[in-house]
């Protein structure tokens, strides 16, 4: 009887568990702010579309014509998570395939594993963005470069005829992709004679990209802002275990020299795959990480933000899969691969858990706000939110009533209003509000001016997730209720 291969059985494992972790419940939780933005955007004519993410927007625009064309189907917003969730999967076997060239087996099948249950990775895919298009046309096409490169006649071409259309498709959906792309032509021009047309490809790209070169510099001045503000620094320590381990307890968050760790964890098992696999392609997908970090520092746009850093999560996974199959961390004791490797999957899965069913881990449910407006609204009420998006999540739930968006409007001028409409009941709806309102203006010139009727938490360990929601009476009104 034929033997198993390990790495093939745990490769069947990853998609399964991938497809599991990926679509089971997809719709069930309500739309990201994100998601409703991509929908709006998508939902106009595609001449206003360009336009207004030239204006508004901070990105590329196939996956918005990718969207219009969907919004053709007609389905329900949270469905369309439908036709990117199951990109992972191609992610999850591309990581497989490079792994399995260049590491072995084992290795693969580990690194397989580790795309499969990351839960920042699940937690991102699950939504209707570009991001798992991104992760997916990142891995697929550094496996179309190894795998043209040692390939000979027609098949040859045909996958460099791929690889040139990923290198095409990469920049128009998300500019984390023009990176990507120079990052494959450095090793093209490293290994000028068997790789060459990875250079030849990005001439096409950026030939491609000359149509919308006029449009993303008009974004430029407002992108790269999620975070490197005064109101929301850039924690560095951070960003490793947010864009490998979302989901970690609050109290391990907590704990003193808990970021730190991971990071190093990360960074060194990352590098060991690079180093571990030498004249490869490894080292220059890792290349990623470092340009994205330095252009943050030079640029002052942040390009490293956790989600902007899954392509390379990859490399990551397969640096998991050295340390496990080289016996590195215990190199005298016969079960090690399975002692690390059980612990380090254990831990991812335990995270991912949290992603997929602990509300405090997840993203915001308007559905609850919607919920609370419409039991205590009524018609005469007026509503601040203190970012636009979360307009467009609430959507029909406000009825027609006055929305005033803060970051449509000066401070001063959203205060003055406060301050003068003192008949008026007031929803104040918070999300986000270090962007428009670091110092919380709006809210004290409410709290000081009108009583509190009820007031609502929905917690979240990250505070880009937290919705705190605040009626407030008219000015100097006594309180009726007051509720958490």
């Amino acid at each position: 009887m034929k033997r198993l291969d390990p790495g093939n059985v745990m490769l069947a494992i990853a998609l399964l568990l991938g497809a599991a972790t990926r679509l089971v419940g997809l719709t069930s939780g309500s739309v990201y702010v994100d998601e409703v933005h991509t929908l709006r955007v998508a939902g106009t004519t595609l001449p206003n579309m360009i336009a207004q993410l030239a204006a508004n927007d901070y990105h590329p625009p196939l996956f918005y014509a990718i969207a219009h064309a969907l919004l053709g189907l007609h389905l329900q917003p949270e469905a369309y998570r439908y036709f990117t969730a199951p990109l992972a999967l191609v992610t999850i076997a591309a990581t497989w395939a490079i792994a399995r060239r260049l590491l072995g087996s084992t290795p693969a099948g580990i690194a397989a594993l580790v795309i499969a249950i990351d839960p920042t990775a699940i937690m991102w895919d699950r939504i209707f963005r570009m991001y798992v298009v991104l992760d997916a046309l990142v891995a697929l096409s550094w496996w179309l470069l190894i795998t043209a490169e040692s390939s000979s006649g027609a098949r040859r071409t045909w996958l460099w005829i791929a690889f040139a259309v990923c290198a095409i498709m990469q920049p128009y959906i998300h500019y984390i992709g023009i990176l990507n792309v120079a990052c494959q032509t450095a090793y093209g021009l490293w290994r000028l004679r068997t790789a060459w047309p990875a250079a030849a490809s990005a001439i096409a790209s950026a030939l491609a990209f000359l149509w919308w070169l006029p449009y993303a510099v008009r974004q430029i001045p407002g992108g790269g802002l999620v975070a490197g503000t005064a109101a929301l620094p850039v924690e560095w320590w951070t960003i490793a275990r947010d864009a490998v381990l979302e989901g970690a307890p609050l109290a391990w968050i907590q704990s003193p020299g808990f970021d730190i760790i991971v990071t190093i964890i990360v960074v060194a098992m990352s590098i060991w795959a690079a180093l571990t696999a030498r004249r490869t392609i490894l080292l220059f997908w890792l290349l990623l990480a470092a340009l994205q970090i330095v252009l943050s520092l030079v640029s002052g746009k942040f390009l490293a933000a956790p989600r902007y850093l899954l392509p390379i999560l990859p490399v990551f996974a397969m640096g998991v899969g050295q340390v496990v199959d080289r016996h590195l961390l215990l190199p005298k004791v016969r079960l090690a691969p399975f002692a690390v490797g059980g612990l380090i999957l254990a831990l991812l899965g335990y995270c991912a858990t949290n992603v997929l069913f602990d509300p405090l881990y997840q993203f915001p449910d308007w559905n609850i706000v919607a919920s609370i407006f419409a039991q205590h609204a009524q018609p005469a009420d007026e509503i601040i939110v203190d970012q636009g998006y979360d307009e467009e999540a609430l959507g029909s739930a406000f009825g027609g009533r006055r929305i005033n968006p803060v970051g449509s409007n000066s401070l001063e001028s959203m205060i003055e209003y406060v301050h003068e409409d003192r008949e008026a009941r007031i929803w104040y709806i918070e999300n986000q509000y270090y962007f428009v309102d670091p110092n919380r203006k709006v809210l004290s010139a409410l709290e000081s001016t009108r009583p509190k009727l009820g007031e609502w938490l929905e917690p979240r360990v990250e505070l880009s997730n937290r919705v705190y929601v605040v009626l407030f009476g008219p000015a100097w009104a006594p309180v009726h209720i007051r509720e958490r």
